[in-house]
């Protein structure tokens, strides 16, 4: 049964235009637009059994998917004591990212351990919740809090033994030339304290540089080890449908790179790590209200055996066919990386549009700093500072994409290698940028007179990070949000197959269908609406804490 995402007509057709898909055949089946809502068919037309396997398999736990959470799931049922087949549609992992939240471990506040005390579960589960205008679940999060340090813990003992830089309270500094574990923003800005912030950001995030593929590979290894090596990895080789018999999922089929199809049956349960679909332009529609520029790409670069993308929202799909219900409030991550200089990141300086005009308390974290861009004429914003900024950086914000630790000597030396705009007039500066000057000015003397007055009148932005901009030079960052690789990228969609805090996985009456567990961005109810950024890495994290738990409950048939 197809079951599908309601929408307006006029949603779809305009979010068709905007992300490449062709609006006018949607036009042309329906010249004339109805009343009410209609449906996206994004579910697609489940394939039909195959009538004869190239292999047939079985083992106790079968996981689809290898990133974050594939990987600890893999590793996790492994040292349960099962026999775990792992199917992945690309050549080797997932998505890649770095960010980790460290929330609870103690191996992370030996590395740093002034974490610690922001650490107040209370103020930081709130906080997620309500940036989520708390449509996800309170169960996930609290368990997530409860129990991620203790994974985190876990995950990193595949460190031991390998080459590895460990960034420390005593010295930050890390060796690039190898791996390295370090926190995102180091040392904390001396006078941040998440629980006097509008927008709150607790630290305790591990950055793992150049890439986490080699504790990747070190997991698995555990695994195999730990499990006798009854571990069999299938690369290039995607899931097309799972198996479901009396109510319950008991194995998958897949189709390898030669176009043979494999049967595998799991004695215990299967675990969905199949991501996200940010590539599948009609989920995109269908789930996620926002708009994005034409030529939008998402940051995801793992393809399948013929060059596609993987990240195509197959287990949803499978998850759908099998009767799954899936989450509603559709979820995007949009991430600044930096304007042409990257040095100042989103530091709540005065930001200015093509108009001129100043647009909103700058003091936000990173994903929502990057959806007000998406609502800009031209996707553009100008960050406007001066030289006096700099005597004010212990009174800086921690969080994603803030760099609180730049100074004035870099951020001169960038602006002498060109990558900023500056001068030393104001005057100067605005007439080497492509927006209403006149506007710009007038803008900027009125948030100076708001910085005098230590109130922030307009929008609100907490009074010691109202720096007036009137000492020179004056320098300018331009943040672009077209796309393009000098400002935003899309990194993951976060909507998943409705869930419980133990993995499993809702029909549409919200009952558990046995057998099935999903974790990372296929897992449902982790965030709605937005990613609140209250923690980094927390989505990683997510994807490494209940990984953990989906392949320890699947060995368990819990």
């Amino acid at each position: 049964m197809a079951i599908t995402r309601r929408t307006f007509v006029e949603g779809a057709v305009a979010a068709a235009a905007t992300t490449g898909v062709v609006a006018s055949a949607a036009l042309a089946d329906a010249p004339e637009i109805p009343e009410g809502p209609v449906e996206i068919d994004w579910v697609g037309t489940e394939p039909e059994t195959p009538a004869e396997f190239a292999q047939e398999l079985e083992a106790d736990v079968i996981v689809v998917g290898l990133g974050w959470a594939g990987v600890c799931a893999t590793r996790s049922a492994c040292e349960a004591g099962a026999s775990v087949i792992v199917f992945e549609k690309g050549e080797k992992y997932g998505l890649l990212r770095q960010n980790v939240n460290a929330w609870g471990s103690k191996l992370y506040t030996e590395w740093y351990p002034e974490c610690e005390q922001f650490w107040d579960k209370g103020l930081a589960m709130n906080g997620v919740m309500q940036g989520c205008l708390n449509r996800n679940s309170d169960a996930i999060q609290s368990k997530w809090f409860d129990i991620n340090g203790e994974v985190f813990d876990w995950f990193f003992k595949a460190i031991d033994g390998l080459d590895i830089s460990i960034g420390t309270s005593e010295n930050p500094k890390v060796d690039t030339s190898k791996l390295n574990v370090c926190e995102t923003s180091y040392p904390f800005p001396k006078n941040y304290n998440p629980a006097e912030e509008y927008y709150p950001c607790f630290p305790g995030c591990a950055k793992i540089s150049p890439s986490p593929e080699p504790i990747f590979d070190k997991c698995l290894e555990m695994g195999a080890e730990a499990n006798g090596g009854n571990l069999e990895i299938l690369r290039y080789t995607p899931v097309i449908k799972l198996i479901k018999e009396d109510g319950r999922i008991t194995g998958v089929i897949a189709q390898n790179a030669d176009g043979e199809y494999i049967k595998a049956i799991a004695h215990n349960g299967v675990v969905l790590a199949t991501g996200d679909f940010f590539s599948n332009k009609l989920m995109v529609n269908a789930f996620l209200s926002r708009r994005y520029p034409d030529g939008c790409k998402t940051l995801n670069t793992l393809k399948d055996i013929n060059g596609n993308p993987c990240n195509m929202g197959d287990g949803h799909r499978m998850g759908v066919w099998a009767g799954a219900k899936v989450q509603l409030d559709g979820v995007n991550m949009s991430h600044t990386i930096g304007g042409r200089s990257r040095l100042m990141g989103t530091l709540p300086t005065l930001f200015l549009d093509v108009r001129g005009k100043r647009f909103m308390n700058e003091d936000v974290q990173g994903q929502q700093f990057a959806e007000r861009i998406w609502e800009l004429k031209d996707f553009l914003a100008y960050q406007i500072f001066d030289a006096g900024l700099f005597d004010h950086m212990d009174d800086m914000p921690y969080g994603h994409g803030k760099h609180p630790e730049v100074t004035l000597e870099q951020v001169t030396a960038d602006a002498g290698a060109g990558n900023l705009f500056y001068s030393d007039t104001l005057e100067g500066l605005l007439e080497q940028l492509d927006l209403d000057q006149e506007a710009a000015l007038a803008s900027i003397e009125h948030y100076n007179e708001l910085c005098h007055n230590g109130v922030d009148t307009d929008y609100g932005k907490v009074a010691k990070r109202m720096i007036p901009v009137e000492k020179p030079p004056f320098f300018c960052d331009r943040y672009l949000g077209d796309g393009s690789n000098n400002f935003v990228g899309h990194l993951v969609t976060m909507s998943g197959l409705e869930s419980d805090e133990e993995c499993h996985v809702y029909d549409t009456d919200m009952d558990i269908i046995p057998g099935l567990y999903a974790c990372g961005n296929v897992q449902g109810n982790r965030f709605a609406v937005i990613y609140p950024e209250v923690l980094q890495g927390h989505s990683i994290a997510m994807a490494m804490t209940f990984g953990y738990l989906a392949g320890k409950n699947a060995a368990e048939g819990k």
